[in-house]
């Protein structure tokens, strides 16, 4: 019986350290770009404030080159200082705008008037009405 065990043991052993290296390798390529697919900066302008980055790169990613297929389409134009936006369940766009409002915008462009209701928004600097759920 003890040797079933000791041998279970080690098989055990063997697969799961045998695994584990596969796994480490995996998670480093998917990690590591590759140097080809590495751009300059996606932010080039000067910093909005005059804080130290924490460590190098922080404030400035890198662009990375895709292989990943999207499409991009304007659906309408007009908005003001667009920021957030999510899919409502019957595919219309529920679309906050930095200064404050909301707007519901259809697939084919049609905006709504904007949403009544919300409170009021300080958008001066880095405040503003910014992020959906």
């Amino acid at each position: 019986m003890r040797k079933k065990i000791l041998l279970v043991s080690v098989a055990s052993v063997l697969v799961l350290s045998s695994c584990q290296g596969k796994v480490s390798s995996m998670q480093e390529e998917a990690s590591t770009p590759s140097a080809d697919s590495t751009l300059p900066p996606v932010e080039t302008k000067d910093p909005n404030t005059k804080y130290k980055p924490a460590f190098p790169g922080q404030t400035r990613a890198p662009g990375v080159k895709t292989s990943a297929a999207y499409e991009a389409r304007i659906i309408t134009d007009g908005l003001d200082q667009p920021w957030g936006i999510v899919q409502l369940p019957d595919g219309r766009f529920l679309i906050n705008q930095k200064t404050g409002t909301m707007r519901i915008v259809s697939p084919d462009g049609k905006k709504s008037d904007p949403i009544k209701g919300l409170p009021e928004v300080n958008s001066a600097q880095q405040g503003g009405l910014l992020g959906l759920t």
